[in-house]
C-alpha cells in the first residue's frame, strides 16, 4: 500500500488534471489527499473523473467553503471517516487481503497562526484518543509551519515565525506524533520568486511509536513538485522504484497533419498475418500507433516528448535545490519553468 498526499495548487485546467491524472497512475498509490484542488463542490465529480477515474472519494467541503481536502482511496480498500474539519480528515483505513490496518490523518492548515491552533488541539485530541494511539497512526500534509530554523532558506533576511515554531513543537510531543524517515527533497515549498527566493518545508509525514513498531520499513519520498509549488509526500513499505510499462496515447493534434487520413487509411489496409477477428484488429491497432508516432515525429517534432523532457529536466533541478539551495539553482528552475 502507498498514501500520498499533495498540495495541487489547483486542477480546474485540463493541462493540471492531467499532470495529477498521469502522476496518480505512475505512482500506484493506494489511498492519500489532493489539497488545495480549488473546485467548487459543484465540479466535484466531473473532476474527479478526469483526475482519479475508479477512485473512491470523501472530501471536506460540509467544514470548509471551496472543500479543502480531497480524501482519495482505491475500491480494494475499506474506509471509514472518523472527523473533518476544516483541517483535517482522520479516517480508519483496513486492506483486506492482507489484512493490514492503520489510521490516517490528512492535513492542509490555514495560513493563520490562531486557526492553525484549533488544527494542533484537533490533532494532539485525536492522537490521544485510546483507540487512535493504539493503531498505527500516519498524519501527512501540508502544515503550512516550519518545525525549526533548519526548515527555512532565503538569501535575504526573514523573522522566523518563533511563536508558531514552539506551539507546532509542543503539539507534537503532546501528540507523541515524529517526522517519518525522508529521503528525496528536504524543503517542500518554493515561493518561485528568483530575486527572492524562500524554501521552506511545510509538508511532512508524521506518524505513532505504534506505526514505527509494525511497519519499521515505512519510508517518505518528497517528490520534485513540477508545476505546483509544494511536493507531492509519497509513503511506501519499500524503497523500490516503480516500473511500469509506457502505453500509447493518442494527442489530438495529430489529426491536423495534412496527411494524416491518407497515412492512417494506408496503414489500415496494409497485410497483416491471418488470424482471427480480435487478432487482425489488433495487428492493424499496432500499425495505425505506428504510424500516429511516425506523424508526429515528422510534423510536429515530437511536441509532447519535448514537453515530457523539459518537465523531467525542471523536476531534476527543483530536487538539486530543495536539498541544496543555491542562488544558481533558484536560476535554472526559473528558466526551465519557462520551458
Amino acid at each position: 500500500m502507498k498514501i500520498f498526499s499533495w498540495n495541487v495548487r489547483g486542477i480546474n485546467s485540463s493541462g493540471r488534471q492531467r499532470v495529477v491524472r498521469d502522476w496518480l497512475q505512475n505512482l500506484g498509490s493506494s489511498v492519500g489527499a489532493l489539497l488545495e484542488t480549488h473546485v467548487q463542490e459543484e465540479n466535484l465529480v466531473s473532476i474527479l473523473g478526469a483526475v482519479a477515474p475508479g477512485w473512491r472519494y470523501d472530501s471536506n467541503y460540509s467544514e470548509a467553503a471551496g472543500g479543502r481536502i480531497w480524501l482519495l482511496w482505491r475500491s480494494n480498500l475499506s474506509v471509514v471517516v472518523y472527523l473533518k474539519t476544516d483541517q483535517l480528515i482522520l479516517c480508519g483505513v483496513l486492506d483486506p487481503a492482507p489484512g493490514n490496518s492503520c489510521t490516517l490523518g490528512f492535513i492542509y492548515a490555514r495560513n493563520n497562526e490562531s486557526e492553525r491552533s484549533l488544527l494542533w488541539r484537533d490533532l494532539v485530541i485525536a492522537a490521544s484518543n485510546s483507540l487512535v494511539a493504539a493503531s498505527p497512526l500516519l498524519v501527512l500534509g501540508d502544515f503550512n509551519q516550519i518545525l525549526t530554523a533548519a526548515e527555512h532558506f532565503s538569501l535575504q533576511p526573514y523573522d522566523l515565525p518563533v511563536r508558531g515554531m514552539e506551539e507546532f513543537q509542543r503539539t507534537l510531543e503532546d501528540s507523541n506524533l515524529s517526522d517519518l524517515d525522508i529521503r528525496g527533497s528536504f524543503f517542500t515549498w518554493s515561493n518561485h520568486r528568483p530575486k527572492d527566493p524562500i524554501l521552506r518545508k511545510l509538508d511532512r509525514v508524521l506518524c505513532n511509536e505504534r506505526w514505527r513498531e509494525k511497519y519499521p520499513e515505512a519510508v517518505c519520498v518528497f517528490e520534485a513538485p513540477g508545476d505546483s509549488d509544494h511536493s507531492p509526500a509519497v509513503m511506501s513499505f519499500s524503497f523500490l522504484p516503480l516500473t511500469r510499462k509506457c502505453s500509447f496515447k493518442y494527442f489530438s493534434f495529430i489529426s491536423s497533419h495534412p496527411n494524416f487520413i491518407v497515412e492512417m487509411l494506408k496503414a489500415w489496409e496494409e497485410s497483416i498475418p491471418v488470424g482471427s477477428k480480435l487478432f487482425s484488429l489488433g495487428q492493424r491497432l499496432k500499425k495505425a500507433k505506428a504510424t500516429c508516432r511516425r506523424l508526429n515525429r515528422e510534423g510536429f517534432g515530437n511536441i509532447q516528448q519535448r514537453a515530457k523532457e523539459a518537465l523531467e529536466n525542471l523536476k531534476l533541478i527543483q530536487l538539486d535545490l530543495l536539498s541544496s539551495p543555491s542562488d544558481s539553482l533558484f536560476r535554472q528552475e526559473f528558466v526551465a519553468r519557462k520551458k
